[in-house]
């Protein structure tokens, strides 16, 4: 954990794994929604790139 006082920072990019999108448009992939619900509230959201194999 870093030190209580340390500035809080939030990524300008961030790759997320992806497996695939579901037809409601949510990413699947392992994980059950811990990056979805991370990205849902940080000011300013990180451009979120997904990589998966075809």
């Amino acid at each position: 954990m870093p030190p209580t006082d340390a500035p809080k920072r939030t990524p300008n990019i961030l790759l997320a794994p992806c497996a695939g999108r579901s037809a409601d448009g949510y990413r699947l992939g392992q994980g059950g929604g811990y990056l979805d619900r991370a990205l849902a509230n940080p000011t300013p959201a990180p451009h979120a790139i997904e990589i998966g194999q075809p």
